[in-house]
């Protein structure tokens, strides 16, 4: 299997795998790099059959940069992927999430209130 190099600095807290789930704790702390390091990971879990199931945690978002939102839907995308649910999301975030959504795997993503409903849908 290939080196996935996961931990990096402050990115240790921004992404875990359990089972089949790859989650992402989306913060604005985390820079273009780090993003980029974070989306080549799940790119490389999802394509590896490792995951199948994504979970974005916004509740630290107070905003989506250009560059989150392009390379975000480019690795939502992925065909790979069967289902991808999104928490914590502010009402601009929540706006701006349900626009994105129309440009990824749309029957596949939905936007949920907390953690809990979004895990039971990714399992279901």
């Amino acid at each position: 299997m290939t080196s996935l190099n996961i931990k990096k600095d402050n990115q240790d807290d921004a992404m875990i795998v359990e089972n089949d789930v790859v989650r992402y704790k989306v913060t604005e702390i985390i820079n273009d790099e780090e993003l980029e390091h974070l989306i080549d990971i799940g790119e490389q879990l999802v394509d590896e059959n490792i995951v199948s199931l994504v979970l974005l945690d916004f509740s630290g978002v107070n905003k989506i940069s250009l560059k989150m939102r392009t390379r975000g839907i480019q690795f939502l995308k992925n065909p790979r992927i069967n289902k991808i649910a999104i928490f914590g999301c502010n009402q601009f975030v929540k706006t701006a999430v349900t626009f994105l959504i129309k440009f990824v795997n749309k029957h596949k993503t939905i936007v949920f209130d907390n953690e809990e409903d979004s895990l039971a849908w990714l399992k279901s």
